[in-house]
């Protein structure tokens, strides 16, 4: 499995607080985990959004106010968003 990082999620990584980074990093770090051995730690809080013709589209949710999506297809996983509940709903009626 190939991980990606696109450009939106990397710019708002950079703009986090530290502590918000470290814990965007052990938990990007857990789903590559979770890839490697289809198991999943308690608390990473995967939950499937949908699937369509261009692949399946999961979220994190490493804090309550934060949380990752990333698409997974063909082998290939991008991380796509980087941002909170709202910004997540924006980004679904996107696609």
């Amino acid at each position: 499995m190939e991980f990606i990082y696109k450009r939106y999620f990397l710019s708002r990584f950079k703009h986090l607080k530290i502590p918000e980074q470290f814990i965007i990093r052990q938990t990007v770090h857990q789903i590559q985990e979770y890839y490697r051995t289809l198991h999943a730690p308690y608390g990473l809080r995967i939950k499937k959004l949908f699937q369509s013709s261009q692949g399946k589209v999961f979220e994190a949710r490493p804090t309550i106010a934060l949380r990752i999506i990333w698409i997974e297809a063909q082998g290939l996983v991008s991380f796509v968003l980087l941002g909170n509940h709202d910004e997540v709903r924006r980004y679904l009626k996107s696609l």
